[in-house]
């Protein structure tokens, strides 16, 4: 009876051990399932930092690429331009100094005050400006037009690139969001540039208040 007192007592010990060893394991389980869950949130918030890291640098590097393309192709441009317009300049030189030489005041005069020459070169300036910019945007047109209400859309005549309108938002469309520099780019009053503004804004198909945004996006 001792005997078998003694193996009972034995076996319940090791019956405690058992229970207390498959405890512990479990506790030392959860724990490690809690901590595994933590750190495969913190794995899943990562992730989707860093996606949106991602995507964040895919479109600063496009808009770089982009703000890269425009210098170039406006610096190859006017760097001609300047070229051309001093050559330009040269020869109206020359010719006004023909006309001194051989004394014909009269022809002179007329000459320095005609507005001419200065109308011919800002008209040429705007053409290589319209063409600059539908290179580098050649869809601006239709989609500047589908950010207006059918009636009000604006198309160039077949003689010109851009219409006034169009070149106001083409300048917008560059980050020259500043009227008064708009202004004496085109050569037009504080005034007129913010009635065009003004009438475009009002004939937004979308919201009117986030149609220049809008401009600037396409």
């Amino acid at each position: 009876d001792k005997a078998y007192k003694l193996k009972e007592e034995r076996e319940r010990a090791v019956s405690r051990a058992m229970l207390i060893s498959v405890s512990l394991l479990s506790l030392f389980l959860l724990i490690a399932i809690f901590y595994l869950y933590r750190w495969m949130k913190k794995i899943s918030v990562m992730r989707r930092n860093l996606s949106l890291a991602n995507k964040q640098m895919s479109a600063v590097n496009k808009e770089l690429e982009q703000t890269g393309k425009i210098k170039e192709v406006y610096i190859a441009r006017y760097l001609d331009r300047c070229v051309n317009y001093l050559d330009k300049l040269e020869t109206y030189r020359r010719s006004l100094a023909k006309l001194a030489m051989s004394s014909r005041i009269d022809d002179l005069f007329k000459a320095i005050k005609s507005e001419q020459f200065i109308r011919d070169e800002r008209n040429e300036f705007y053409n290589e400006f319209d063409k600059s910019f539908l290179k580098l945007f050649p869809h601006f047109i239709t989609s500047f037009n589908n950010l207006l209400v059918e009636e009000a859309r604006v198309y160039p005549k077949s003689d010109e690139l851009l219409t006034t309108e169009l070149r106001i938002f083409a300048l917008i469309r560059l980050g020259v969001v500043d009227s008064n520099k708009i202004a004496h780019f085109l050569g037009y009053s504080l005034a007129t540039i913010y009635n065009y503004r003004s009438r475009m804004r009002n004939k937004a198909a979308g919201d009117k208040d986030r149609f220049e945004q809008d401009v600037m996006n396409l």
